[in-house]
């Protein structure tokens, strides 16, 4: 997952820490589908991607949407 330069010590390290090492969120099944809303950088869209789900996600802050779209698009 990218991070953001002026943001490694803040916010996106810190919801990658709780989303895929703590799992706050838990695992989806895979077949299940999720509605990421406020999807931020893509963290809990990329884990439920990978566990097998179909995942829609949706980012209203442009900053945020351009990391999403290049943490996703790889």
């Amino acid at each position: 997952i990218y991070v953001r330069p002026q943001r490694v010590f803040n916010s996106d390290l810190h919801v990658i820490y709780e989303t895929i090492l703590r799992q706050d969120y838990g695992v989806p099944l895979p077949g299940e589908i999720v509605i990421d809303i406020g999807a931020y950088i893509g963290d809990f869209t990329i884990l439920a991607g990978h566990a097998g789900a179909t995942v829609y996600a949706f980012e209203p802050s442009p900053e945020s949407y351009q990391q999403l779209l290049r943490n996703t698009l790889c």
